[in-house]
C-alpha cells in the first residue's frame, strides 16, 4: 500500500489534538482509520489516542480480525476497557479494510469522519456523516456502545481518502487529518 498522510499537532488548530490515525498492515490484511475525539466531551483527545494504541496492538497479535463484524467487536471491546477512565470522551471514526481473497474492501464509520474516492483530482464522498442539523446522531462514546454503519466497495476503486471533519469541511478552528490510500486491486 501507499500512503499519504497528514494529522493535527498539538497547537496549530487546537489546545489538545483530538485526531490519530490507525495504520495497520499485514500480510494479506490491511486496516487503515482516522479517529477523532469530539471536542465538547472531556477527555476525549487522550481516549481516542488510547482507543487507537489498543486497536493497533490488538490487530498486531494476530488475531483474526477480517471481518466487519468482528473489527466492531475489537473496537467495542478497546473502548469498553477505556470507558471507566474516560466516562465522558467520545470519538467519530472512518476505517477501511482490505483482505487478500475477498472480492471488496470493508469500511466501518460512526460519526462525522469520512470515506472518499477520487475523480479529477477531486474527492468524491462516499459515507455522510451520522448527524441531523449538524449534531451527531451515532458516534463511538466510551460509557456506551456503538453501532457503527458498514459499506463495501469493489477492489477496482484503488484510491481512497479518509477524513476528519476538520478536513473535508476545511474548517480552520479545528483538527484536520486524512490518509490517502493507494491500494492494490488483490
Amino acid at each position: 500500500m501507499e500512503l499519504k498522510y497528514r494529522s493535527s499537532r498539538i497547537g496549530t488548530r487546537c489546545k489538545e489534538n483530538q485526531d490519530h490515525i490507525l495504520i495497520h498492515e499485514d500480510n494479506g490484511f490491511s486496516v487503515h482509520g482516522v479517529f477523532d475525539g469530539i471536542q465538547s466531551r472531556p477527555g476525549s483527545g487522550e481516549f481516542t489516542k488510547q482507543l487507537v494504541k489498543l486497536i493497533k496492538h490488538e490487530l498486531r497479535s494476530g488475531c483474526a480480525y477480517i471481518t466487519p463484524t468482528s473489527i466492531c467487536d475489537l473496537i467495542d471491546e478497546c473502548r469498553s476497557l477505556l470507558a471507566r477512565r474516560y466516562p465522558a470522551a467520545g470519538c467519530s471514526f472512518i476505517l477501511i479494510a482490505n483482505v487478500t481473497g475477498l472480492p471488496y474492501r470493508f469500511f466501518i464509520w460512526a460519526g462525522d469522519c469520512r470515506l472518499g474516492s477520487w475523480r479529477s483530482d477531486n474527492p468524491v464522498w462516499i459515507t455522510c456523516p451520522d448527524s441531523k442539523r449538524g449534531i451527531l446522531t451515532n458516534r463511538l462514546l466510551a460509557k456506551r456502545t456503538c453501532r457503527p454503519q458498514i459499506g463495501t466497495i469493489d477492489k477496482k476503486r484503488r484510491y481512497f481518502i479518509l477524513a476528519s471533519d476538520g478536513h473535508w469541511k476545511s474548517n480552520n478552528d479545528d483538527d484536520a487529518t486524512y490518509i490517502v490510500v493507494a491500494g492494490s486491486n488483490k
